[in-house]
């Protein structure tokens, strides 16, 4: 096997030439969640038309700390039925039940 001229060379002058090596790298951003490696939590059960911003909304906990404990990497990829678990210390999630009226009878 001969040598070739490179780049439109009128071959009188053969040129050897290297391969193009291109350099890639990559980086890793962590989340930025504060939550501590063995965090407490308590298991939400994702419904129909949830989404995590609402379920952070509900337990006044943080997308990015739900995101975190639950190892997500997209925010927006839950289905209903899916359990996730929601950092303690956020509040229990508020009751859509309304209360009924409240009667008293005198003796």
């Amino acid at each position: 096997m001969g040598l070739v001229a490179a780049c439109g060379a009128d071959g009188s002058r053969v040129v050897n030439t290297l391969p193009v090596m291109i350099a890639v790298t990559t980086t890793t951003i962590p989340p930025t969640s504060t939550l501590a490696p063995d965090t407490e939590y308590q298991m939400y059960l994702v419904q129909s038309g949830d989404s995590v911003s609402y379920i952070a909304s509900q337990f006044n906990v943080s997308v990015d700390d739900i995101v975190a404990l639950n190892g997500l990497t997209d925010a927006d990829d839950i289905q209903a039925g899916q359990k996730l678990k929601i950092p303690a210390g956020g509040v229990s999630p508020v009751s859509s039940v309304a209360s009924g009226p409240t009667t008293t009878s005198a003796p």
